[in-house]
Parts: structure tokens; C-alpha cells; sequence
């Protein structure tokens, strides 16, 4: 839309990077080829008067985008490769700061921007800050739907966990009293000899299953309270 009804080529967002050391085109519209595309990168210590314009500007409107003061540091590294001539670059706020910039990029004779050319490419960035602002907030709620939905399956575990332990503690005691069932048989001066030798196995077996109960127990207590 942009780039129909202000007549140019090539119009791109792009975003401060590495702490505004860079700027990244994240987002190009090409209107002779209606072609999408990204990812050139200008580095502020080569283009430090463009960044600095960036910066402090609501707009930069070069008619001769190769002489004008800001942008002619742009001429080789990224005008003359383009063909672009004439330049009208607005900046995006984002919580009052400036994040990026809408570049509108013409090709072909050098044009001259109206007021309303400017003020049109002030609303563009304008809309696109709204769009990151909505973006943003909806990843921000859907964060805060999956952190509710985690803190919800970790209470529901930690219940199991209670549960868990509950059940092991009446284990455990149950256990305590065929041991002492076991030990009776096995101290019974009648009891036959081969029965005592079963009796000292189950006790045997039944302190391995007190000792896992306690292990349990013990893991329950120590996980963290939700």
C-alpha cells in the first residue's frame, strides 16, 4: 500500500540489531518485481551519520538521496548497487524509543517529497509500531496462558505427589506389622526350622520394601511446595 500510493520502487522495515550497532531489513516489498524479501544489514560505523539521523529525526526526505548531508554515506554501499535516487525514511517508536525505520526507496528520476508525502510515511511507521505493540502483546499472553497452564499441571502433580505419599506412609506401616507378624513366627521356639528360614525371608523382603516407602516418603517431602 505504501509503496502504490506514494509511487516507489522499494519500500522496507527495518529494525535496530546488535544494540543499535546495526540496522536489519526484515521486511522489503519490491513493486515492479511484487516480490517480499529480507535481510541486508547497514552497520552503524559505516553509515554513522545516517544513524545518527535515524535517531534524532522524525523523518529523513532526501530528494538526491546521493548528496543530501544524511543519507549520502549510503551512495556506494547500498544506493548505487539499487539504482535508488530519492529516499523518505521514517522512524519507528516503540515504547518511546526509536526501533527501526520504514524506508521508502525510489528509483529513476529524483522526486521531491510534499508534506503530505512525509506525513504519510510518519503514519505508515506509526501503524507498523502498532502492529509490533499488537504482536508483541499477543505473545505476551499467550506466554502467560502457557505459564498458567504449567503452574496448573505442577499443583495438579504436587496433589499426586501427596497422594503418592499418603499411600506410602499407610504402606510403610502395614509393613511394619508383618515384620513384626514374621518375627513372631521366626522366635517361636515351636516353629518348625525350615518355617523360621521363610519367616527371616519375608522379613528380609519386607524391610527392602519399607526401605523404598521411606525413600519415597522422603522425596515427596523434600520437593518444592507450589
Amino acid at each position: 500500500v505504501a509503496a502504490d500510493t506514494l509511487g516507489v520502487e522499494r519500500v522496507g522495515i527495518w529494525l535496530f540489531i546488535d544494540d543499535h550497532r546495526a540496522i536489519r531489513c526484515f521486511h522489503l516489498y519490491e513493486r515492479s518485481k511484487l516480490a517480499y524479501s529480507e535481510g541486508a544489514v547497514l552497520y552503524r560505523v559505516d553509515v554513522p551519520t545516517y544513524f545518527a539521523a535515524l535517531l534524532e529525526r522524525r523523518d529523513i526526505a532526501a530528494e538526491d538521496a546521493r548528496t543530501h548531508p544524511l543519507t549520502r554515506e549510503l551512495t556506494k554501499p547500498y544506493l548505487d548497487p539499487l539504482g535508488i535516487t530519492s529516499m523518505l525514511d521514517a522512524p519507528i517508536y516503540r515504547d518511546g524509543r526509536v526501533s527501526g525505520v520504514v524506508c521508502h526507496e525510489h528509483v529513476g528520476p529524483r522526486r521531491r517529497w510534499s508534506t503530505e508525502d512525509r506525513d504519510f510515511a510518519a503514519s505508515v511507521a506509526d501503524n507498523v509500531a502498532l502492529q509490533f505493540a499488537s504482536a508483541a502483546r499477543a505473545e505476551a499472553e499467550t506466554m502467560a496462558r502457557t505459564l498458567r497452564n504449567e503452574m496448573s499441571e505442577l499443583r495438579r502433580l504436587r496433589e499426586l505427589s501427596r497422594v503418592a505419599a499418603g499411600a506410602a506412609h499407610d504402606f510403610r506401616n502395614l509393613l511394619l506389622v508383618a515384620s513384626w507378624l514374621a518375627r513372631d513366627i521366626s522366635e517361636n521356639p515351636a516353629t518348625p526350622v525350615e518355617v523360621v528360614d521363610r519367616a527371616d525371608r519375608i522379613r528380609e523382603t519386607i524391610e527392602r520394601a519399607q526401605t523404598i516407602a521411606v525413600n519415597a516418603m522422603l522425596k515427596t517431602e523434600l520437593e518444592p511446595k507450589i
